[in-house]
C-alpha cells in the first residue's frame, strides 16, 4: 500500500512540474495564450492621430506680367499672371519711384496691381516681387521707360471770368514697400542672397523695417533722426544709413544695387516722413 501511496506521490509531481514547465516556457516565449483579455485589451487607450497640419501655398512663381512695362509719370494697372498666389500676398518692386496703390486677387493665379510711378523714376529695368504673408516670394522683370504718357488729357483753358481746378487722381499711396539689405546680416547675404532682402516700409509719417516677417524697429518721423548716403571721402558706397532718436544705426544697400539706388530711396523715405 506505502508503495502505491508513493508510487502515486511522484505520478502527481511529475505531472505537476510539467505543467509549470510549459507555462514558463510560454512566458519566455510571449505565448499568446498569456495575451491581456479583452476587458484588458479594451481599456488600453488608443494612440493618437498624427497631426494635420495645414497646406502650404507652396513658393509663389510668376509667369507673365503684363504690362511688362511703365511710363514714368503714369498709373497703371499690372496684371501679374503665375501660381501659388496665396490669400494675402503683395506686390513690391525695387524701384523706389514705382508705388502701388492697390493690390487684387482677381481670381485664382492672378493679382491686377495698380501702380503709379513717380515722374523722376530710374529708367530701366527692376524687379518686381510678389510675397506671399510666409515671406516666400517670386521675382520677376519690370521696365520704366523715359517720358510721360500722352493719353493724358489736356486740361481745359478757362474762359474769362472763370475759375477752374485741375483734378488730381483720388488715390493715395497709404505705404512705400522698398527691398533692401540689412548691412548687420552680411554672413546670410552671402550665404543666400535672395532669403536675405528685407523691407522698408513707409507711409503716414511712419516707418519700419520687416525681416523675416519679424518687425526689426518702427519708427515715428520724430523718432527718426537722420536718413542720408554713406560715403568715403566724399565718394558714394552705394548703402545709406537711418538714425533713430535712440542713437540706433541701421545700414542698408538697395536691393538691385545699382550706383543711384541708394540716393533715390534716402529721398523717397525722406519725402515720406516729411
Amino acid at each position: 500500500m506505502a508503495k502505491r501511496r508513493e508510487g502515486n506521490f511522484l505520478g502527481r509531481a511529475r505531472r505537476l512540474a510539467c505543467v509549470v514547465a510549459v507555462l514558463l516556457a510560454s512566458v519566455l516565449a510571449g505565448s499568446p495564450s498569456l495575451a491581456a483579455s479583452p476587458t484588458q485589451a479594451a481599456a488600453a487607450p488608443a494612440p493618437l492621430p498624427p497631426p494635420v497640419e495645414p497646406p502650404s501655398a507652396g513658393t509663389p512663381e510668376v509667369s507673365k506680367v503684363n504690362p511688362a512695362q511703365g511710363a514714368q509719370g503714369s498709373e497703371i494697372t499690372v496684371k501679374v499672371k503665375g501660381k501659388n498666389f496665396a490669400p494675402g500676398a503683395k506686390v513690391s518692386f525695387a524701384n523706389p519711384g514705382i508705388v502701388v496703390l492697390s493690390t487684387e486677387a482677381a481670381k485664382p493665379g492672378e493679382l491686377r496691381v495698380s501702380i503709379q510711378v513717380a515722374p523722376d523714376a530710374p529708367a530701366g529695368s527692376t524687379s518686381l516681387f510678389v510675397v506671399n504673408p510666409d515671406d516666400s516670394e517670386a521675382e520677376a522683370m519690370f521696365e520704366v521707360t523715359p517720358g510721360s504718357p500722352t493719353d493724358k488729357p489736356t486740361p481745359a483753358t478757362p474762359s474769362a471770368g472763370t475759375t477752374t481746378t485741375t483734378p488730381t487722381s483720388g488715390k493715395t499711396a497709404e505705404e512705400q514697400r522698398f527691398k533692401v539689405y540689412n548691412l548687420g546680416e552680411a554672413v546670410s547675404i552671402l550665404q543666400n542672397p535672395a532669403d536675405s532682402k528685407g523691407t522698408l516700409i513707409v507711409g503716414g509719417r511712419k516707418l519700419r523695417y520687416e525681416y523675416a516677417g519679424q518687425v526689426v524697429f518702427s519708427a515715428s518721423a520724430k523718432e527718426v533722426r537722420e536718413v542720408d548716403v554713406n560715403t568715403i571721402y566724399g565718394l558714394s558706397t552705394r548703402t545709406f544709413h537711418i538714425i533713430l532718436s535712440s542713437g540706433k544705426r541701421y545700414n542698408f544697400a538697395g536691393a538691385s544695387l545699382k550706383q543711384d539706388e541708394s540716393q533715390t530711396l534716402v529721398n523717397a523715405i525722406r519725402a515720406a516722413l516729411e
